[in-house]
């Protein structure tokens, strides 16, 4: 979002060329990191401006876990990092941590059944980070869902499988 003047100083020239007896002249960018703005000259005519703009899908980079057990097992909470299995006793309050590569629009873990948790951002962090409590009743598979500002989805549905231990005497 610079000026003109800012836009003039990165101006980079490139020479399309034509291939044997083909009448199409062609020109290529090794690699486009960042939203550009191209035109085609020719002689001394221009043509319009054109926009390539560059986006990343919504992606998951880690999900974190943090579970509190029942009263009864006398366990103290538990973190684990960079988690996508795990195995908890019933009655186990899980909040998972879900660290993403931008902010979105939507978060959701659908289980088997097309049972929805809505997942929240969490304000506090620095990167997009959103979570998600459970309170561990039965083993379960989720999928989860993003959708970003623009309405594009992950491509990679990542799966989280939470095996539960019932409470036995």
């Amino acid at each position: 979002a610079g000026s003109r003047a800012q836009l003039e100083e990165i101006v980079t020239r490139r020479v399309m060329t034509q291939s044997l007896a083909d009448p199409r002249f062609v020109g290529r960018i090794p690699s486009v990191t960042s939203d550009l703005v191209y035109r085609i000259e020719y002689g001394t005519a221009r043509s319009e401006e054109f926009r390539a703009r560059v986006f990343d899908y919504p992606a998951v980079e880690r999900i974190d876990a943090e579970l509190v057990y029942p009263d009864y097992t006398q366990l103290d909470p538990k973190r684990i990092d960079q988690v996508r299995h795990l195995t908890a006793v019933e009655g186990t309050q899980l909040t998972l941590k879900f660290h993403l590569n931008k902010p979105i629009a939507s978060a959701l873990l659908r289980d088997r059944d097309g049972n929805e948790t809505s997942l929240h951002p969490d304000t506090s962090a620095d990167a997009p980070l959103y979570t998600a409590s459970l309170t561990l009743e039965e083993s379960q598979r989720y999928k989860l869902h993003l959708v970003d500002e623009e309405g594009r989805k992950n491509k990679v549905v990542p799966e989280l499988a939470i095996n539960v231990t019932p409470n036995r005497p």
